[in-house]
């Protein structure tokens, strides 16, 4: 299980791609992590 919030980039790469295959249209700040 992966913590909701991680301080990496990689969860606001990984939450873009997960709306992206779910085509998703919501507003991601780079930095909403």
């Amino acid at each position: 299980r992966l913590p909701l919030v991680e301080p990496d980039e990689k969860s606001a790469e990984i939450i873009r791609a997960t709306l992206k295959d779910y085509k998703i249209d919501l507003p991601i700040p780079p930095k909403a992590v």
